[in-house]
């Protein structure tokens, strides 16, 4: 059975280089893990905040690395919060 994996959209422009660079080691681990490249991570993380943003011009620079690392903890509650829900069904189908 092959493991498919969220569709996170691929970080360009700007803030591309600024988000990789405030994704930390234990994000970049649990990708890694998942098999997810940390560019899509960037893009999640960059949607993720636009969410609640809607231009990043404004943020400093701390606000910044507060709403990646924020952003970066969603992301991954909720990649592992659909795989649990996943086996769940799966587990009352059989």
């Amino acid at each position: 059975m092959t493991k498919t994996q969220p569709k996170l959209p691929v970080a360009t422009g700007m803030y591309k280089d600024i988000i990789l660079r405030n994704i930390p080691p234990s994000m970049r681990s649990f990708a890694a893990e998942q098999n997810v490249a940390i560019e899509h991570v960037a893009g999640g993380v960059e949607h993720w905040i636009r969410l609640e943003h809607r231009t990043l011009d404004r943020l400093t620079a701390r606000k910044f690395r507060s709403e990646t690392l924020l952003a970066c903890q969603c992301i991954r509650e909720a990649m592992t919060s659909d795989r649990q829900t996943l086996a769940q069904h799966l587990a009352q189908c059989f």
